[in-house]
């Protein structure tokens, strides 16, 4: 069986290499729309991808196929509205505006890292 996975991850973590783990096995470190082909005698693969400490699910692929390595939107969007509310509170001058925005930004910057640990990246089966 051999399946196909390609990094389709855009600009964000584009200078470092995704870890493509096979099977809980690191198998090859792709850079930015690199294609690797995942070779086994089995009849399934389990696949993952990890960057630092994020990471995505267990894809489980049966068939021959393609996969794509993907940046979750959620996680991007998570992201930049909690550095957004930050920014803001750097830039108010009411304090309890300030404390606020920088709370919930702070807030919302830890709930992105503890989400992205296990759904930074979506692995997508192609048609």
């Amino acid at each position: 069986m051999e399946v196909k996975v390609k990094r389709s991850t855009g600009i964000m973590g584009g200078t470092s290499k995704v870890v493509l783990i096979v099977n809980e096995k690191d198998e090859a470190k792709l850079k930015t729309n690199e294609e690797y082909v995942v070779s086994t005698e089995k009849s399934s693969v389990k696949l993952k991808a990890r960057q630092w400490f994020f990471g995505s699910n267990d894809l489980e692929v049966k068939d021959n196929g393609a996969v794509e390595i993907k940046t979750n939107p959620t996680c991007i969007v998570l992201l930049f509205v909690s550095l957004i509310l930050v920014i803001i509170s750097g830039a108010t001058e009411v304090r309890a505006l300030k404390l606020l925005f920088s709370a919930i930004g702070v807030l919302g910057l830890l709930a992105t890292v503890f989400y992205s640990i296990k759904s930074w990246f979506k692995l997508e089966v192609e048609d």
